[in-house]
């Protein structure tokens, strides 16, 4: 009698053992060891007659093992790199929004805000550089076609900017229209934390913006107010500056290249202008990507008098980029006499050296500039 209950026990426990492996080990893991097996790699789904309830979620073919194979490839760096920027020629110390290697800034964008914003599903399809490319270029013949393929609307490129970020930073507001009308997501952000509003407000473009704005039933006020300053920063005039002495929030902000309206105005020398930034709250010493103050801007592009202006204003003159540059090294490298003259009257270290170990003399040497050079020594 006792052996017959030792059997009925025994056999109940080896079939809910079974039953156990079944529905909740993975494939590929042996339930008693825990040791795995060489996974399926064929790329089919299993046969749904004996499949458990774990691989029928995380298995091969299953859903959630898509969405990891497609987060590995793009995490793995197989996205190609972008070379598909349309860089306005008229912009000073630009360079277009790719290509500038400058080091990111992460989490720091024209809004300070960050969200990925980019559904599980979505990731799922590949990206399409073909379709960014089209949208950089303002090519609508290929972006219309690329859509008829049914790709990734919002593809990413190694920077995490889709097409229609491209679109809003080039003003092509027939490309941007199409992109909304097949499903874009405006409010998507790159790598720095910027959206499709804040790629056409930091070039500027009011009009643009209005249409992004509008088509999207978006009421944002900030965005139309950075517009406003960069579209004054570009013109190098206060007036079109929004009305009102008071601080501007968005003053400070950066654009997708890292600079901020001040970075701008000091390149241009635009004193006027820059005074007028300045007093509505733009920080003197604020650093882009590449941690440059617009005091670097100033001495790079030989502004003396914008030079004079930052420094009385509280401008760093020993502030070094990520090369170890000070503005007084920046300003020997291109030649700016009247700028390390400004800058040495104000106590700049003239033997201060950067990571190559070159002091300004030495980098206005090697550049040609042999008169500045003895200026220096």
């Amino acid at each position: 009698m006792k052996l017959h209950r030792l059997l009925i026990l025994g056999g109940a426990a080896w079939a809910g053992t079974m039953f156990y492996k079944f529905q909740y080990v993975p494939t590929g893991v042996d339930a008693g060891t825990g040791s795995t097996h060489a996974p399926t790699t064929s790329g089919t789904s299993e046969p749904a007659q004996g499949r458990s309830l774990y691989s029928s979620i995380n298995g091969p073919g299953s859903l959630g093992n898509t969405v990891r194979q497609a987060n590995s490839a793009r995490n793995s760096g197989s996205t190609p790199p972008n070379t598909y920027a349309n860089p306005n020629p008229n912009l000073q110390g630009g360079g277009g929004i790719i290509g500038t290697g400058r080091p990111q800034q992460n989490g720091i964008g024209s809004t300070g805000r960050r969200n990925s914003g980019s559904p599980a599903v979505e990731d799922m399809a590949p990206d399409d550089m073909d379709l960014i490319q089209a949208a950089a270029k303002g090519d609508k013949n290929l972006v219309e076609s690329r859509i008829s393929s049914r790709v990734k609307i919002d593809s990413r490129d190694s920077n995490r900017r889709t097409p229609l970020m491209y679109a809003a930073w080039n003003g092509y507001d027939d490309i941007a229209n199409r992109l909304l009308a097949a499903g874009a997501n405006p409010e998507l952000r790159d790598r720095d934390g910027n959206n499709a509003f804040d790629y056409a407000a930091s070039r500027g473009l009011v009009d643009s913006l209005h249409f992004l704005l509008q088509r999207t039933h978006t009421n944002d006020d900030h965005y139309m107010e950075y517009a406003q300053i960069i579209q004054a920063t570009y013109a190098a005039d206060p007036a079109r500056l929004p009305e009102g002495t008071g601080k501007l929030t968005s003053v400070n902000h950066v654009n997708p290249e890292g600079q901020g309206p001040l970075h701008i105005a000091a390149g241009n020398g635009s004193l006027q202008l820059i005074d007028a930034l300045v007093k509505r709250g733009a920080k003197v010493n604020l650093a882009n990507n590449n941690k440059q103050t617009p005091l670097h801007w100033a001495a790079w592009n030989n502004q003396a008098s914008v030079v004079k202006y930052l420094i009385e204003q509280g401008g760093d003159i020993s502030a070094t980029d990520y090369g170890g540059n000070t503005p007084l090294i920046l300003a020997a490298q291109n030649g700016g006499t009247e700028s390390v003259q400004q800058l040495l009257a104000k106590g700049a270290d003239r033997y201060a050296a950067n990571k190559e170990g070159k002091t300004a003399s030495i980098v206005a040497e090697d550049k040609g500039f042999n008169q500045l050079a003895q200026l220096l020594k």
